[in-house]
């Protein structure tokens, strides 16, 4: 993904807040969930309505965090949709406002995907 510099820096900032590093190399859900460090196989493929325009962060080479600005509204069934998403893999959801998104602020959310366990360490 190409980001302008404004994009960049606040991505990269966001993950700075949270002791993570900005990944250039993606990875999928099921390496997040045992905070693994790369897929077998290509390009990650993701639920396309909740995860797009997802943003990779890692500590270390570990996998910490898939960040997604999505268009999808934020209802019950975009909450839904997420949340089977986060059970499936094992993983806890957060979700940030049309407000905090740097990708088009005030039109896309943040779904941000971590692992149960503790990605920092």
């Amino acid at each position: 993904m190409i980001m302008d510099d404004e994009k960049k820096k606040a991505a990269v900032d966001f993950g700075q807040k949270r002791g993570w590093k900005l990944s250039s190399a993606p990875f999928s859900l099921k390496t997040l969930s045992r905070r693994g460090v790369y897929d077998l196989y290509g390009y990650p493929q993701f639920e396309a309505s909740v995860i797009d325009h997802p943003q990779f962060y890692r500590v270390g080479k570990k996998a910490a965090a898939i960040v997604s600005h999505t268009y999808l509204k934020c209802d019950e069934h975009g909450f839904t949709e997420a949340r089977k998403i986060a059970e499936k893999w094992n993983l806890h959801l957060e979700w940030f406002g049309p407000d905090q998104s740097w990708y088009s602020p005030g039109i896309t959310s943040i779904f941000m995907f971590t692992p149960l366990i503790d990605p920092a360490t």
